[in-house]
């Protein structure tokens, strides 16, 4: 039986919301890498925010030579659509906020922190990933990216139930291109 003289909840508000600046970081990420991100904000216990999503190849290259990074074939960098690629970026670096300190961006037991809500994310949303601080021969603590396995960058946006469907292009007995919905 339901008790119905108890007050009703109003919707739980979100602790956190990414600014302007990271909302313009993700603009060209995969649109799955986005959800988890978001995903990770309402579920994380500290703030943080995006620092670096798409990056030009000629941005990248700046980056290696001044040894912030190490792969000249980041996954910051899109794939383009005619080399067989989704034309969106699988990776994102992420900074945490907390008030009254600058020094936070890089603070390894924080970045821990952000990475167990990625990892609480990715389990609701079932998208796999990757952090960098994970990785043996180069920790990255801000970066976050896109399974390797799961989202090869040249592969086609793969959809999730309920995601719009993609256009895709065939050619006619004429040659023309078509845009049908897939």
């Amino acid at each position: 039986m339901v008790d119905r003289t108890m007050p009703v909840k109003p919707p739980k508000t979100p602790k956190f919301n990414f600014g302007e600046r990271s909302m313009k970081c993700l603009r060209g990420v995969h649109p799955h890498l986005i959800a988890l991100a978001h995903k990770a904000l309402e579920l994380s216990v500290i703030d943080f925010g995006i620092h670096s999503g798409c990056r030009t190849m000629e941005h990248q290259k700046r980056l290696v030579a001044e040894g912030r990074s190490k792969l000249i074939d980041s996954r910051h960098v899109p794939m383009a659509i005619r080399a067989g690629g989704n034309g969106f970026g699988h990776a994102i670096d992420c900074h945490v906020w907390l008030p009254g300190r600058a020094d936070d961006a890089f603070d390894w037991p924080l970045l821990q922190k952000v990475n167990d809500a990625f990892f609480a994310a990715s389990k609701i949303l079932l998208v796999q990933y990757e952090w960098g601080g994970d990785w043996r021969h180069y920790p990255d603590g801000p970066h976050f990216q896109l399974s390797s396995a799961e989202y090869p960058k040249d592969m086609r946006l793969k959809l999730l139930p309920g995601m719009p469907q993609e256009p895709e292009k065939k050619k006619t007995r004429r040659g023309k291109k078509k845009t049908r919905m897939i």
